[in-house]
C-alpha cells in the first residue's frame, strides 16, 4: 500500500498551475470592487467539456503525509481547472460576490485589531451580514463565513466548524454552490463508495477495538449524511498587500479537502520528506488533497486586474457530532493510518483512471434545479 509513497529527495521542486479567467477587474476604488460579468448563456456549447483531475507529481501520486503509528500516511495532491465553473459559482445573482464588493474600513486600514480569534471576532458590516460573514482574528485581512452544502439538511444546520474548534450554526450555501457540491458528489459517487466499502470491511474485522470502532462508525456516519465536503469555510479580501498565513495542519475536517478559488492569486507550499512543494492557484483552480496529512502554507497575493480580489471556498469534511470530532482529531494511531489509505488509494485509482472529474456546467444546472424544487428542512 505504501510502497508508492514519495522517496526522499534532497531538492526543492516547484510546480505551477496558474490559470487566469479572461474576464477584468476593475475597481472603482479599493473600496468598491465592480462585479463580474459572465456572459454564460453566451457561451458555445463546446466550452462546457469535462474537467479531470490529475496528479500533482504524476511520479509520485501517492505523497508522504504525517507519522501514523510509526509510518507515514500515504494521501493524494490532485489539480484541475475550470475558469467557467468558478465564474457560475461566483456570479450567483442569490450569493454574496455578483454585486460590487464593498470592503469595510477595518479591512482597508490594515491596522492591527484587538480581537486574536475567530470566536472573538465581530461580524462584518454591510452586505456581508447576511451571508454570516466576521472579521478573521488571525488572517485580519480576510473576512470569513461558515456554510453547508447539502441541501437535505435545510437552510441552517449545526456543523463542527474548524477555525472555531466547535460546532455552530452554519447557513445553507448560494444556490450555484450548493449545486456544484451536490453535482460534484454526484458524480463522483463510485469513488465515495469504494470509501465506504474499505471502511465497513475495516470495522467488520476489528469488532474488538471499541476506539477503532468508533473511528470508523464516525467516518460512515458522515459519508452517508452527505459530509464531505460538507463545510465550507469562505474566504473574501480585497487583496491589497502580499500576505502570508502561517504554517499548520488542518484538523481532522481535512481528511477530504476540496479548494476552489474564486478570485486572486495565492500559492499553497506543502512539504513531503525533505522537499518543498509550491502550486499556484488562479481563478479557476481547484485541488484536491488531504491537509489534515501535511504540514502547509499559503501565500496571498496582491490583486491585480486579471485576477481580483481573493475569494477562496474551503469545502471540508461536515461533522455534525462536535465531541465525536474532537475525539477523532486526536486519533492518530494505527486506526487512522488505515482510514488514510483506503481513501488515498481509491482517489489514486479514480484518478489514474480519468474516473474523477468536476461536473460540467450543464450538470451543475441540472441540480441547481433539483434543489429548487426540493423543500428545504429547518
Amino acid at each position: 500500500m505504501t510502497g508508492g509513497l514519495v522517496a526522499m529527495r534532497q531538492h526543492t521542486r516547484q510546480s505551477v498551475r496558474a490559470r487566469h479567467t479572461s474576464q477584468r477587474f476593475y475597481g472603482k476604488s479599493w473600496r468598491l470592487c465592480a462585479a463580474v460579468e459572465v456572459p454564460l448563456d453566451s457561451q458555445p456549447a463546446g466550452n462546457d467539456h469535462i474537467q479531470r483531475f490529475r496528479h500533482f507529481d504524476p511520479k509520485w501520486p501517492l505523497q508522504a503525509g504525517v507519522y501514523f503509528d510509526g509510518r507515514r500516511a500515504p494521501l493524494v495532491f490532485a489539480l484541475s481547472e475550470s475558469e467557467q465553473l468558478a465564474a457560475y459559482i461566483r456570479s450567483d445573482p442569490l450569493g454574496p460576490f455578483a454585486q460590487e464588493l464593498v470592503w469595510p474600513d477595518v479591512i482597508l486600514s490594515g491596522e492591527r485589531q484587538a480581537y486574536e480569534n475567530e470566536t472573538d471576532a465581530p461580524s462584518a458590516p454591510g452586505q456581508w451580514t447576511g451571508w454570516g460573514f466576521q472579521f478573521s482574528g488571525k488572517e485580519q485581512y480576510l473576512l470569513k463565513a461558515d456554510w453547508h452544502t447539502v441541501n437535505a439538511l435545510g437552510n441552517t444546520c449545526d456543523m463542527f466548524v474548524p477555525r472555531k474548534g466547535a460546532n455552530t450554526p452554519c447557513q445553507i450555501a448560494p444556490p450555484r454552490l450548493l449545486a456544484f457540491m451536490e453535482s460534484f458528489r454526484a458524480i463522483n459517487q463510485a469513488c465515495w463508495q469504494k470509501m465506504v466499502d474499505g471502511i465497513r470491511n475495516v470495522k467488520e474485522e476489528c469488532t474488538n477495538n471499541w476506539d477503532e470502532q468508533r473511528l470508523l462508525s464516525i467516518l460512515l456516519n458522515a459519508f452517508e449524511q452527505g459530509g464531505h465536503f460538507a463545510a465550507v469555510e469562505v474566504q473574501a479580501g480585497p487583496g491589497l498587500e502580499n500576505h502570508s498565513m502561517s504554517w499548520h495542519r488542518d484538523g481532522v475536517c481535512g481528511l477530504l479537502h476540496l479548494a476552489i478559488t474564486l478570485g486572486g492569486s495565492r500559492t499553497i507550499q506543502f512539504r513531503s520528506p525533505n522537499e518543498m512543494h509550491e502550486v499556484q492557484l488562479g481563478p479557476g483552480s481547484f485541488y484536491l488533497s488531504s491537509p489534515f496529512l501535511f504540514d502547509h502554507g499559503v501565500r496571498y497575493s496582491k490583486t491585480s486586474q486579471d485576477t481580483g480580489p481573493l475569494l477562496t471556498l474551503m469545502c471540508r469534511f461536515g461533522f455534525l457530532n462536535e465531541k465525536d470530532t474532537l475525539w477523532a482529531g486526536g486519533e492518530h494511531g494505527p486506526q487512522m493510518h488505515k482510514i488514510t489509505e483506503i481513501i488515498a488509494t481509491c482517489l489514486k485509482d479514480a484518478i489514474d483512471t480519468s474516473e474523477f472529474r468536476l461536473p460540467a456546467l450543464q450538470e451543475v444546472r441540472a441540480w441547481e434545479e433539483d434543489c429548487h424544487q426540493l423543500p428545504a428542512k429547518c
